[in-house]
């Protein structure tokens, strides 16, 4: 709908559990950079409880009017139609020209030609199928070298842990490089792999390392898969750059999912989060995990956008943020069914430490379960047939 220039989203709504008004009302506002005007039912009916929680939302995300819990009563607020157009974010980004429609396509695929469809019936061995991952919170900076690092990857691994990401730009002194310094990184690249791979294979646990690819073709900023062998299981190229990265990178087209001994794993990186089209591909192609090094800029992108990703696609969705950039730290990991609170920030308060390890234990079979109630299937039950919008460019 905002493809097509809606700027006020009418929503009557029949919320079932308070986190469908507190974070998806303001996250589908914040992602579309539209208004939401929520009126939902409270109380019970024919057993059914409804909380309440009618709302006005501006694009920004802001919830502008609320009626509280329990309450029949009326939201009001004064509404800019206006403010619907601008879709700006970070200091030169674009919420809607910056998406890759081209990149889409997965996404008008019938259910049952997906991969997300084939392994949905697949057994999994109960003993099999938990894994222990982790986000590590830990960068070059000023006072911390490459060797600091991968001494703390080290550590996390003699931990247990079995899927090891760090944030985006890791072995930068930077959250956000300029060009000599991405040059200098993707020179050093081959030298980064080398060592994770020795770690890993230590370990037999798998490391996702976020660094910049040198190719004849330009600079990637790529997170490489080295896997519990000591080999490169892949990698994947980041799709959605902001303004300063496309002064030197080059932007990627694909989603890969590779097979791993934990589980199918993606990745997203950075900016690729603001756009529900990176992920939602992601879980089409049967992702399990999904890894997102960041380099956060807003409060919102792990306030309203970081649970939403993973619930909407019943995935595990492992943040691993820079503790220097605009919004730091607060690395975590997120189940596939969210937390029982909805607001993050009491559900998994903000870590703000260089070398924070934050571990969860993840059943792949919860994973693989997309429904969110009975016969209401996350992917099964999507319209395929209504989002050409979508993937139009």
């Amino acid at each position: 709908m905002a493809l097509q220039g809606a700027e006020v989203i009418v929503d009557m709504a029949n919320f079932f559990s308070m986190d469908q008004a507190d974070m998806w009302g303001p996250a589908r506002s914040y992602e579309n950079g539209l208004w939401l005007v929520a009126a939902t039912k409270a109380g019970f009916e024919r057993s059914i409880y409804y909380p309440g929680g009618s709302m006005i939302v501006d694009p920004k995300g802001r919830v502008l009017s609320k009626v509280p819990y329990d309450t029949h009563g009326i939201a009001i607020a004064d509404i800019d139609p206006d403010m619907a157009l601008n879709k700006s974010i970070y200091t030169g980004n674009d919420k809607i020209a910056d998406r890759r429609s081209e990149t889409y396509g997965i996404m008008s695929e019938p259910y049952f030609n997906t991969p997300v469809a084939k392994i949905a019936d697949v057994p999994i061995v109960p003993s099999q199928s938990i894994s222990k991952i982790a986000a590590v919170q830990m960068h070059v900076t000023n006072e911390s070298t490459v060797d600091d690092v991968f001494d703390m990857i080290d550590h996390a691994a003699k931990l247990g842990i079995k899927v090891i990401t760090l944030p985006e730009y890791a072995f930068s002194t930077h959250w956000l490089p300029n060009a000599d310094e991405a040059a200098q990184l993707s020179n050093a690249a081959p030298d980064y792999i080398l060592r994770a791979a020795v770690i890993a294979k230590k370990y037999s646990c798998l490391i996702a390392i976020p660094t910049l690819e040198k190719t004849s073709r330009g600079i990637f900023i790529t997170t490489y898969l080295i896997g519990p062998d000591g080999k490169n299981i892949g990698k994947y190229r980041k799709t959605h750059l902001t303004v300063e990265e496309r002064i030197w990178a080059v932007a990627g087209d694909e989603y890969p999912v590779f097979d791993t001994p934990f589980g199918r794993i993606g990745v997203m990186s950075g900016y690729d989060a603001v756009f529900p089209e990176t992920s939602r591909c992601l879980g089409i192609a049967a992702a399990d995990i999904i890894l997102w090094p960041a380099s956060l800029r807003e409060p919102f992108e792990r306030e309203l956008i970081a649970v939403p990703r993973a619930e909407d696609n019943r995935v595990a969705v492992v943040l691993a943020n820079r503790v220097d950039c605009p919004y730091p730290g607060g690395s975590l990991v997120i189940p596939p069914t969210g937390f029982p609170l909805w607001d993050i920030n009491k559900a998994a308060p903000r870590m703000l430490k260089l070398g924070a390890v934050m571990p969860k234990h993840i059943d792949l079979a919860v994973c693989r379960q997309k429904q969110m109630i009975p016969k209401v299937d996350m992917f099964a039950n999507r319209l395929v047939e209504t989002y050409d919008p979508i993937i139009t460019f």
